[in-house]
């Protein structure tokens, strides 16, 4: 929520600084704007925000007493359902599977190393 109220934020400093009088190019600037902070800004927070949620999420696993393996075996089954079918990195809000899957063995790994 914070990140959209800068973004609107900025918007509205651009707006004012450029100070545009014709409308249908103050509506392409702010379309323009919000594309380029979506896809640069909001979309990769969420992202990776999905990455620290399957961190705190194994963690959790593995102090109720699961075995936090499961986790990878998980977005193993997704993938394999996914049949090569995910969305574009760059427009999505959640990571690909292979980089999720990287990640929770990175983790699975240094939560063994540290035992």
């Amino acid at each position: 929520m914070s990140t959209a109220m800068l973004s609107q934020l900025g918007q509205v400093s651009l707006n004012l600084i450029v100070d545009v009088d014709d409308p249908m190019m103050l509506e392409a600037l702010n379309q323009a704007y919000g594309l380029a902070t979506g896809i640069g800004v909001i979309l990769p927070f969420s992202r990776k925000q999905e990455l620290e949620a399957d961190r705190i999420g194994i963690c959790l696993m593995d102090k109720a007493g699961y075995n936090p393996i499961g986790a990878l075996e998980f977005w193993k089954r997704m993938k394999h359902g996914r049949q090569g079918k995910e969305p574009i990195v760059y427009l999505s809000t959640h990571p690909v599977d292979d980089k999720r899957i990287a990640e929770i063995e990175k983790i699975l790994q240094n939560k063994n190393t540290q035992k």
